[in-house]
Parts: C-alpha cells; structure tokens; sequence
C-alpha cells in the first residue's frame, strides 16, 4: 500500500466509485446470508412474528410472547407493516436486502475511509465472515436473518464514516439512527465512539478540534433519532416487578447466559478473541511506523472506537467474574443488572472487523504479498459458505423431522381456531411461523422485560412438572390432560416424544402427534 490519503475531502468522483465494492459487499453478504441461514433464519420467526402482531393483534391471539412488550418498537414498526400485504418468507427476504444493503454501504463507506483502499472493504467483509464462522466471542454476528441489529451495525457504520468526513450533525443523526433500532448496540458504540473522541491527537488534525463543535445540537439531533426506540427499551428495563432480581437471575444465568455470563463462554472463544488482539496491537503497531498511515485522523478514530469497545468488554469480564467469585455478595443484584447489557457485544464485532481489514490492507503492500493474501482470503471466503454451520437448521431437525414438523404444522395452520393456544415442543423456534397460532411456551421466545421474563420461567416450569409428576404410572390419562388445560389454559397439545397418551389424536404423522386437551366440562 503506497498511500493512505487523509479522508477529509468534499465528495469526489473517487468516492462515487465507492458504490462498485459496496454493491460487490452486498452481493457477499447476501449470498453469505441465504446460504448459511435459509429463511427463516435462527431469529427471524422471534423478530418478524412479533413484527407481524405489531400490527396485526389478530394474528396468533393470546400469545403471551407476542402480547409482551415491545423492546425494538422502531424495528417492528418499520418492517412489520410488510407482513400486511406479503408472507413472512417475503417480508424475511425483503427485510434482508434492505437490512444487508443498509450495512454493505455504511461497511464500505467507513473501511474505505479508514484504509484508502476501496478493494479493503470487500476482502475485508469476506475474511470477517470465515473468522465468524469460525468463532465468536459472546455469539454476536453482523450478517445472517433479518433483525433490529442489522440495521443498527449499517447506520452506526454510515455514522462513524461521517464523523471520520467531519459531518458531524449526519454522524449523529446516523449516529441516532441506528440506537433507535437497537439500544444496546447503539449505546455501546456512542461510548466507544466517546472514548475515541477524546484520545489525544494532532491538534490541527482531530475530529473534534479543526472547528468549533455545536454540542446543544448535535445532542439534540442524537436524541431525536435515538428516542423513538430507546424510550420503549427505558419503559422496559424500568418496568415495575416484584422481583426483579429473579428475573435478571433467569435472563443472564437461564435464557441468555451464552450472550451475558462470561463463566459460560468455552475457553475456545477467549483464545481466538486473544489471538486477535494480538493480531491487532501487531497491526497497529505497523500501520502506526508508517507515518502516512499513522497521520489518518479516520485511522485514529477507527482504533479509538475499538479500544472504547475493548474497555467495555474489559468491564464486563471485570463484573461477570466478580460475581461468579462472590467476591461482592452485597452488590450481587447490581452486579447481575450490569451483566443484562451485553458488554461483550461490540467487542465480538467491532475486533474481528478491525483485524481483518488492517490484514486486507496488507494487500497493497507487495504483489507477491497480494497474491498470497487475495487466495487466502478467497479460500476462507469459500470455506465459510460451505462448511454447514448451525444457523442452516435453527430447529436442529434432520431432513426428515423436519418435513414431518412442517406437516404438522400446516395442519395446524389450516384447522385449528385461530385464538387456539398450542402446546409445543420447547425446542423448535419455527412453530407460528408455520402454524400461525399462539405457543403456551418456547425457550427461543423469551420476553425482555422483567414480569415477562418471571411468566416464562413459570410456564416452562409449569408443564415440566405436571409431564414429571403425572409419569408415576407412566401414561397420561385423560384426567391428566383436563388438568393440564386447567393448568395452562392451552386447548391444543403438539408432541414427539411424551406419551404414551391414552387420547386419540386430531391429527399424526411418523413424528407428531396432535391431542386436544379436554376440557373441565366434557
């Protein structure tokens, strides 16, 4: 790489080629997505269902996850009106193109800021899947189904672009944006961008130096894209619950501790993330003995936005092993309410992509250095497509389940009441995605606010004790069905495994079996 010119330039015909690597970058990312997670992806029937009852109460009644609160408000409310006119695969389908297009721009606008290279952005994007693919740190991911996250990433991304550009009212507008689809995303990357505005730098350089700053402004134009989705997410987080502190208990440790509690990440995931800060303290080291990259403000405000994400996670470690150790026993609660704000998350994203596009940059440096890394990074590139990684089967289901799990599901679909209220499986995530009614209980839909989170826990609890305590005989009679629609109000039961039942189904196939549970009167 000969130079990196400072971007601090006015639009220019160089910039408007920029749309070629973005296109290219969305192309990836797409292909990467429909192939790695077929609709519905692992997320989609959690966000677009909700979206869908967002505006349709009417579809799948007295779902008591759908009815709980709305936590990304701005994403149900901007993609869910879809759902009145197309199915969910199409809304699912156009959701990802809009989403994945917002974030392959706001992708290649800042890498192709920050390195001067408009190939960066593409071999960069490429190389960020396969180390996605291969490991995370708290299970984070940019690119798969369609969810409030997708678009938060690509307006964050468009957000730190301008403020590298110095169009600092658009970075907070975008800045805004993108909190207001996801508050835990954005209000992260507003302090890791916080912390890298105030790292010393060249006075006649900084971003927050070269002119006067108008803060009552740029807070204000913060606020008012923000709010409409961080509002919501206040009314949530402070919503008024007898035990809190069992519900926070049930998110980090129960529901979420994949995401929230660092004592159950494999051992796997800090080795790779301690590789890659190696990789990138060796980076940046480079690109800093290089005067004219060193120079590049949208360089120093790339690497103190990662240090800000760094120092957040370091947080979290800092608070997640201080309670697993006990060491604060008084603080327990307080501990336990920091560790629901996913700490982790920005670091699992924001290291990778800073690894890989410093190693892609490392492409302009030679061309026997450019032909060694472009097939490398090509091969992982290949490698990411084809190695089957979970996200391609949510349900966890083999071929055949899995047709047998649609079968059911359409009949349900196509027969049952419409406010009827099923029993399922706790495991599959696709059942109103295909059945179109309410599910007493999942595990995947698990509502964020607290009374939400205490119900769910109770439910679940609920049926696995009357499945146990009702084994002694092993069968379930017909008194015991009546008992468990007393239990749950459900009127329908959809099982594989539980039984045998002495009840005639409604309906079976070689998998599933479909009971009506009787009710007090019959």
């Amino acid at each position: 790489m000969n130079s990196l010119p400072d971007s601090n330039c006015d639009a220019s015909p160089a910039r408007n080629r920029n749309s070629i690597p973005a296109i290219v970058v969305f192309v990836l990312c797409l292909a990467y997505s429909l192939v790695q997670a077929p609709i519905p992806g692992v997320n989609e029937p959690h966000y677009l269902c909700k979206a869908k009852h967002f505006w349709q109460p009417d579809y799948c009644p007295h779902d008591f996850f759908l009815d709980s609160s709305n936590t990304h408000f701005v994403f149900y409310a901007a993609i869910g009106w879809l759902t009145k006119f197309l199915s969910l695969e199409s809304t699912a389908l156009i959701g990802r193109i809009v989403g994945l297009g917002l974030l392959a721009s706001g992708w290649t606008a800042l890498l192709s800021r920050v390195s001067g290279n408009r190939a960066v952005p593409v071999l960069a994007v490429m190389l960020l899947l396969a180390s996605l693919s291969f490991q995370s740190f708290s299970g984070e991911w940019i690119v798969g189904g369609i969810e409030s996250k997708v678009f938060a990433y690509g307006f964050i991304f468009w957000g730190w672009a301008m403020l590298a550009d110095r169009r600092r009212t658009l970075s907070s507008a975008l800045l805004g944006l993108g909190t207001s689809f996801h508050p835990v995303v954005g209000g992260w990357s507003l302090i890791a961008t916080a912390c890298s505005l105030m790292l010393p730098g060249r006075k006649n350089q900084s971003i927050s130096n070269d002119r006067p700053v108008r803060w009552p402004l740029l807070v204000g134009m913060f606020l008012a894209c923000s709010l409409p989705g961080v509002i919501p997410a206040l009314i949530t987080l402070f919503e008024p619950v007898t035990d809190s502190y069992a519900a926070d208990q049930i998110q980090v440790f129960q529901r979420l501790g994949h995401h929230l509690n660092p004592a159950q990440f494999p051992l796997s995931a800090f080795a790779y993330y301690a590789l890659l800060l190696v990789l990138e303290l060796r980076l940046t080291l480079w690109f800093r003995s290089r005067s004219h990259l060193a120079d590049s403000r949208a360089i120093r405000l790339w690497n103190g936005i990662v240090l800000g994400s760094l120092l957040v996670a370091a947080g979290g470690l800092a608070v997640g092993f201080t309670r697993e150790a006990g060491f604060l026993p008084a603080w327990d609660p307080l501990l336990v309410k920091l560790m629901k704000f996913y700490p982790f998350r920005l670091v699992d994203v924001i290291l990778p992509i800073s690894v890989v596009w410093k190693l892609a940059a490392l492409s302009g440096t030679g061309k026997a250095a450019k032909l060694i890394l472009v097939s490398t990074i090509i091969a992982a590139w290949v490698w990411c497509l084809w190695i089957p990684l979970p996200s391609r089967n949510p349900d966890r289901m083999k071929p055949e389940q899995r047709e047998a799990w649609r079968d059911a599901c359409r009949w349900i679909d196509e027969n049952l009441p419409p406010d009827a209220i099923v029993l399922t499986p706790s495991s599959p995530v696709s059942f109103k995605w295909y059945a179109s009614r309410a599910a007493y209980v999942t595990f995947k839909d698990c509502p964020q606010d607290s009374a939400g989170l205490l119900e769910w826990d109770r439910r679940r609890s609920v049926f696995k004790s009357w499945a146990s305590e009702n084994y002694d005989d092993r069968r379930y009679d017909r008194e015991e069905l009546r008992e468990l629609r007393t239990l749950t109000g459900g009127g329908f039961l959809l099982t594989s495994r539980l039984g045998p039942i002495e009840s005639e189904p409604v309906f079976k196939n070689d998998r599933y079996r479909l009971y009506e549970l009787p009710a007090d009167e019959e």
